[in-house]
C-alpha cells in the first residue's frame, strides 16, 4: 500500500506542478474543495470494496490526503500556511508519509510476534 500512497503522491504534485496556473486548477482553488477532501471520500469508499481493490482505493485516498495533509492543521488552526508549495506543506507531507510508514511497520510487526 506505501507504494500506492507514495505514487499518488509524485503523479499529484506532478499534474499540478504542470498544470498549476490552468483553469481548472484555479477553479479548485478559488471553490475551496481541496484533494484532501477527495482522499478522504476515497478511503471512505475503498471500504466497501473487495481486498483486492480496497487496498488500492484506500492507498490512492491516502495519498490524495497526505499530499495536502497542512490544509488539516490550517483547518484546526494550528497554521496560517495555506501554500500547497511552501516548505511547511512539503514537510509536512513527508512527515505524513513517515508517519504511515512507521504505523504499517508496527502493525506488521505485532503480526509476526502475535
Amino acid at each position: 500500500m506505501i507504494k500506492t500512497v507514495l505514487i499518488t503522491i509524485a503523479l499529484t504534485k506532478l499534474y499540478l506542478f504542470l498544470t498549476w496556473n490552468s483553469s481548472f486548477v484555479s477553479a479548485q482553488k478559488v471553490d475551496g474543495w481541496h484533494h484532501m477532501y477527495s482522499g478522504v471520500v476515497i478511503m471512505a469508499v475503498s471500504l466497501a470494496l473487495p481486498d483486492r481493490y480496497r487496498k488500492i482505493g484506500f492507498g490512492v485516498g491516502l495519498g490524495l490526503f497526505l499530499d495536502e495533509f497542512i490544509h488539516l492543521f490550517h483547518i484546526l488552526g494550528f497554521t496560517q500556511e495555506i501554500d500547497y508549495w511552501s516548505p511547511k506543506s512539503i514537510i509536512t507531507t513527508a512527515l505524513g508519509v513517515i508517519l504511515i510508514v512507521v504505523v504499517l511497520w508496527l502493525v506488521k510487526v505485532k503480526r509476526v510476534v502475535v
